[in-house]
């Protein structure tokens, strides 16, 4: 019987990377060379760049889109700040020297005999500027309750630009629309609608064929 004093307790066993430690050194390993190195920068420099130009092209293909929602957005957001505030608000477009178009919403203030245009500042109209995406090639307005139901394009020489005025008891006039985008690609075209009466908005997208076709009617 062996006595505690001279038992002999196994050697704990080591991990297996310190195992390879004691049998040598690892393989040295061969590192990259100049040329390696140059060729996958060059390489990854030309995905990350056709990824960009990808991205900016899908992004400019949905700025009529975009521009479309948010004239859209900001009819409905001035309708019903006019009816909230109880005053008189007024929407047009704007181009200035330097042959940029701006929308801009006014409110009519009224002074004896004649009405003040002051900037509107409240509400959150200016988050919805389709500025630098869309162009408006024309804004049609008739009386809120003669909407012209059927949608005409503007010929080319035609510059109609007429102010949308939003009322205190909820009505506005009637308008119509066109816009173009801002992207040399895009050909298509944009109507945007607004019935005085309802409230209405709609929105629907042309093909350059499209819209040459409503041309020859």
């Amino acid at each position: 019987m062996t006595s505690p004093a001279t038992r002999k307790t196994p050697a704990p066993e080591l991990p297996v990377y310190a195992a390879r430690a004691r049998r040598g050194p690892f393989r040295a390993r061969r590192g990259f060379t100049l040329f390696e190195v140059v060729l996958a920068t060059g390489l990854l420099a030309l995905l990350v760049g056709m990824a960009v130009m990808n991205f900016a092209e899908m992004g400019e293909a949905r700025w009529l889109d975009e521009g479309a929602r948010r004239t859209e957005s900001l009819l409905l957001l001035a309708r019903a700040e006019a009816a909230r505030i109880g005053k008189a608000l007024q929407l047009e477009y704007i181009t200035d020297e330097q042959g940029d178009q701006h929308v801009v919403i006014t409110l009519l203030e009224q002074k004896s005999d004649s009405a003040e245009l002051v900037e509107y500042t409240g509400g959150a109209w200016k988050s919805y500027l389709p500025d630098k995406l869309v162009t408006a090639m024309s804004c049609r307005v008739w009386p809120a309750d003669s909407m012209d139901g059927d949608w005409t394009p503007p010929g080319e020489d035609e510059t109609t630009m007429e102010p949308i005025v939003f009322y205190p008891d909820g009505t506005s006039d009637s308008a119509v629309i066109t816009l173009t985008s801002l992207s040399d690609g895009d050909d298509r075209y944009a109507v945007v609608e607004i019935d005085g009466l309802t409230g209405v908005v709609e929105r629907r997208t042309l093909s350059a064929e499209e819209y040459e076709a409503h041309l020859s009617q």
